[in-house]
């Protein structure tokens, strides 16, 4: 039997997506473009030929229409935050706002930003004063479980569609959220209340993204 072929596009030295290409195998013929996940990454997209499917996986990437199009059955992104929160940071804003949920979305794709029609979503509860390291390696899970029980399903054509139909009621939020944006939530103003500012440093305990105060016009990264 001849495998049928798909395009990946994941993340660099990331261990998910290295198992979702791993898991791929099994079933495709796969073209692997790993990515360093960052906004606006120049990638050579001529080198992709006609495929069977494409998958966007934990990356930043916009895949062109004339890509789009190469594409027989479908292109599929999973998104690791509910449809209220399309763009970058769905998981920040989740603690910043002290959502009960988060979740994966598994949409088509087009030529913008989490903005395709919606397939699946799968929700689940955020535990109590969760962090957004702890909050990030949760979701990566669920994500890869998702994502093989979607390419598991992938070929009954008349699932997805019954799928599609279950979540016609669920649409993006209007507003895509940007990094940019995102940043400028680490500020602790003396202002905040003591809840506030216990979600803004619990969302940003991370790496290059940790909160900071501003005394006398003083920069104080909160480590």
């Amino acid at each position: 039997m001849i495998k049928k072929k798909c395009v990946f596009f994941g993340k660099k030295n990331c261990k998910f997506s290295k198992n979702a290409i791993k898991f791929l195998k099994k079933k495709f013929k796969v073209n692997s473009i790993l990515t360093n996940n960052i906004i606006g990454e120049k990638i050579n997209f001529s080198k992709i030929k006609k495929a069977d499917y494409l998958f966007t996986y934990t990356t930043k990437l916009i895949i062109p229409k004339k890509i789009l199009k190469k594409i027989k059955y479908g292109s599929f992104n999973f998104h690791n935050a509910l449809p209220k929160y399309p763009g970058s940071g769905g998981n920040v804003y989740s603690i910043l706002n002290n959502d009960k949920y988060c979740g994966i979305t598994i949409h088509h794709l087009n030529d913008l930003v989490d903005n395709g029609k919606i397939i699946f979503v799968k929700k689940y509860k955020i535990k109590g004063n969760i962090n957004i390291k702890d909050l990030l390696n949760f979701i990566k899970k669920k994500q890869l479980i998702i994502f093989k029980f979607f390419i598991n399903k992938i070929d009954n054509h008349k699932w997805i569609s019954k799928m599609e139909k279950k979540h016609s009621s669920i649409n993006w939020a209007n507003k895509t959220f940007k990094m940019k944006e995102i940043n400028q939530l680490r500020k602790i103003s003396f202002k905040m209340k003591k809840g506030e500012v216990d979600r803004t440093i619990r969302a940003f305990s991370i790496e290059k993204f940790k909160p900071y105060i501003i005394f006398k016009k003083n920069k104080f990264i909160l480590e």
